[in-house]
């Protein structure tokens, strides 16, 4: 439904112009008042009700004026786009204060590996043993580089403000792909107010990881796609056109999942363009092509394995789980060693049926607008597959994807609602006040339902929580970076290797096959065992990097080695297995922290046959 300039002045009663500076003064005033109280809900270290209270109060103390003065009638686009980029700009800074240094998440240690790589060789292709599928996506590390060297800014400092321009980029293509489709401005609104509720959006789309790129610079290539489609003048079409082919090239290299997200929506728009019969569909015709040659070529010549990557990490588990393993269904808000909260529990699932019925409702409507051929009834096909991915979220091995799934097309759910949701008339100021409740609700649910509890409340150190990184491993992981090389290889758990393998030339033994167990199975036993000295002697590692904290407790996100992902541990290590190695005569001391110990193999090297020779794991 489009609404006109007095259509929205009949919804919304409120006819005064106002003072959009005044409001924009409001909302940064509350966003810094709620960013005040999340940080100090961070600095308390625990998970009492104290910080769960600051915690969320600081969050809606964020998002309620944001969508209150997001909504207001009469406002111009520039004035929309300035209160989106203060909204956007609060909400990624509660990952900013998260930690206490800039790279905290586990995967953006993978990252940061290849951006001093990058800085150190110039070569952002280079080979990544921590994740080794980004080596083959190299933007993020390329756009970063360039911004060191530009800029003269730290290298973590320059990740994270590259982020943050990403993101503000992304809300701002988000509100000009809803303006193009539905001429309306607080139709809008309403979408960009749906795209903050996206599971992903506060924590997993704010890290320096190339998928937090790869989204932001897909939606503005979409944008830049639909702006080439609407554009009214030839120089015009042609500046759009540049625009969107260096953007599509830049997100093709990014991300592949990104990459597949912008040809796919260009696509659906193409068909419904063309089903209509739209006198230039054949611009977006040549978009698609566009963008169907640079995804399909830049796969195929360079990151060929990124289908099978895929598969292994979403398809493959789900095929599991109807085959009958891992059929134990579970909330996604649990964890292994922490219960969420009933309130948030109650909020998510709450959040996720409200956002439900209003997709059914949006359905119904715009199936009965089919016949019209109204613009966007397009989505009425998209926007079934939202619901699939919060199903996805309670299927054993799929949870991670069903939420980056969300995160994709939340944008079409967005489109959807925006577009055909009932609106009752008359709402006035009340209405404003009801949107930016449900609103705020929405980004609590998904957040909640997308972010495990351990990663949302810093509580001392955490075994297995991607986010407890400490300046303990930090030590460990610098020591490596000095005293070993390329020619190294190290045992320990899946979190302290993200930080070796970010910092050092070492390589993890998990990215080592056929040996991935080795590493796993002689951290698991509280015995010294003879096939362990056998690896010893074939030198299968060089260092063992062995934390005691891994005997506190069971670790919070289930697991503690890349490949037993998927299991759930419910108590912590024995004590014995981590002290074990203090007796091996094989086995010297070479450093050590209050936590963190690092022993040296000192035994005599075997000759390791042919067939048993180590290969790099192809991602």
């Amino acid at each position: 439904m489009t609404l006109s300039a007095a259509e929205e002045h009949t919804i919304f009663q409120d006819t005064t112009p106002g003072n959009i500076w005044l409001s924009a003064a409001v909302v940064v005033s509350t966003c810094a008042l709620g960013l005040f109280l999340i940080n100090c809900s961070f600095g308390l270290h625990s998970r009492s009700g104290l910080v769960a209270l600051l915690f969320w109060s600081g969050f809606a103390t964020i998002l309620l004026p944001f969508f209150f003065v997001l909504t207001r009638p009469w406002q111009r686009d520039r004035e929309t786009l300035l209160i989106l980029g203060i909204g956007i700009t609060a909400v990624y800074l509660i990952r900013a204060i998260r930690f206490s240094y800039s790279i905290g998440l586990d995967d953006e240690w993978a990252h940061y590996r290849q951006l001093i790589v990058t800085l150190a060789t110039g070569n952002p292709f280079s080979y990544n043993s921590i994740l080794p599928i980004v080596g083959h996506y190299p933007s993020l590390a390329w756009v970063v580089t360039g911004v060191v060297r530009m800029t003269g800014l730290e290298p973590t400092t320059a990740a994270i403000v590259t982020i943050g321009v990403a993101k503000v980029l992304a809300i701002i293509s988000v509100f000009y792909v809803a303006r193009e489709f539905s001429k309306s401005r607080l139709t809008s609104a309403l979408v960009t107010m749906l795209f903050f509720a996206a599971p992903t959006m506060v924590f997993f789309d704010s890290q320096y990881a190339y998928e937090s790129l790869g989204i932001s610079l897909a939606v503005t290539a979409y944008s830049l796609a639909l702006m080439y489609f609407r554009g009214h003048s030839v120089l015009a079409r042609r500046w759009w056109l540049a625009a969107f082919i260096f953007m599509c090239a830049l997100a093709t290299g990014t991300h592949h999942l990104s990459s597949f997200f912008m040809l796919l929506s260009i696509m659906m728009t193409l068909l419904w363009e063309a089903f209509q019969n739209d006198e230039p569909w054949k611009r977006l015709l040549l978009t698609f092509l566009i963008a169907l040659s640079m995804v399909s070529t830049y796969t195929y010549l360079v990151a060929r394995g990124a289908i099978k990557y895929i598969a292994n990490q979403s398809v493959a588990p789900f095929l599991d789980f109807l085959n009958g393993n891992k059929s134990e269904l579970r909330l996604p808000f649990q964890s292994a060693a922490l219960q969420t909260p009933l309130f948030e529990v109650v909020i998510s699932l709450g959040g996720q049926l409200l956002l439900a019925g209003l997709t059914l409702l949006s359905l119904w409507e715009a199936y009965k607008r089919f016949k019209a051929k109204e613009p966007m009834t397009w989505v009425l096909v998209a926007g079934l597959i939202y619901p699939m991915t919060v199903v996805g979220r309670v299927v054993p091995g799929v949870q991670e994807a069903s939420n980056r799934g969300g995160g994709f097309v939340i944008l079409w759910m967005a489109l959807l609602i925006g577009e055909y949701a009932p609106r009752p008339r008359l709402w006035g100021t009340k209405g404003r006040i009801l949107m930016a409740t449900l609103g705020t609700i929405f980004c609590f649910s998904g957040f909640i339902s997308g972010s495990p509890y351990y990663s949302r409340y810093p509580a001392g150190y955490l075994v297995g929580s991607p986010n407890q990184l400490d300046s303990y491993t930090v030590e460990a992981a610098q020591w490596m970076a000095n005293n070993t090389d390329q020619n190294d290889i190290y045992c320990t758990d899946r979190l302290t290797s993200r930080i070796v393998g970010a910092t050092s030339s070492a390589t993890n033994v998990a990215t080592i096959i056929p040996w991935t167990y080795a590493c796993k199975d002689m951290f698991h036993d509280f015995r010294w065992k003879s096939r362990d000295g056998f690896f010893l002697h074939l030198r299968m590692y060089d260092y063992i990097i062995v934390d005691m904290r891994l005997s506190r407790n069971a670790p919070a996100d289930g697991y503690l080695f890349d490949n037993e992902k998927g299991r759930t541990y419910t108590k912590p290590l024995s004590h014995k297995c981590l002290t074990k190695f203090a007796g091996v005569a094989a086995l010297s001391e070479v450093w050590r922290n209050d936590h963190i110990i690092i022993y040296h193999n000192d035994a005599v090297r075997w000759p390791i046959p042919n067939e048993l020779t180590p290969i790099l794991q192809p991602f």
